[in-house]
């Protein structure tokens, strides 16, 4: 997959959850952003599905990967997921690095 398109894809899915901020919790020291798997999975097939129709929502699973080898997300080794302290309680979820995904942004991907 084209790096930059990899990249968006990320961004977009991160962007759209943190809107709502319901959707997530920061940990850590707001070292990251944590979010249900559910919520990221499916936020992830819409915007594979909206905006860049070439995919399909199989290839959900492959993009994750990337997104683990490329340490986007802090995860167990045999899952996506990690567990992660939040309002004092142990919680299950996929885990962004707060640090990675505001450096990304800040390199303004649009005009690439």
């Amino acid at each position: 997959m084209d790096g930059v398109l990899l990249i968006r894809i990320f961004l977009s899915v991160v962007d759209e959850l943190m809107s709502q901020p319901r959707l997530y919790a920061l940990s850590n020291r707001e070292r990251y952003i944590n979010f249900r798997a559910d919520d990221f999975k499916r936020k992830l097939k819409e915007v594979m599905l909206r905006n860049h129709s070439c995919l399909s929502s199989s290839k959900i699973k492959p993009i994750l990967e990337d997104f683990k080898v490329l340490q986007w997300i802090i995860c167990d080794k045999e899952r996506f997921t990690n567990v992660q302290k939040i309002n004092e309680k142990s919680a299950r979820v996929l885990t962004v690095d707060r640090s990675k995904y505001e450096l990304l942004k800040s390199l303004d991907w649009e005009d690439s």
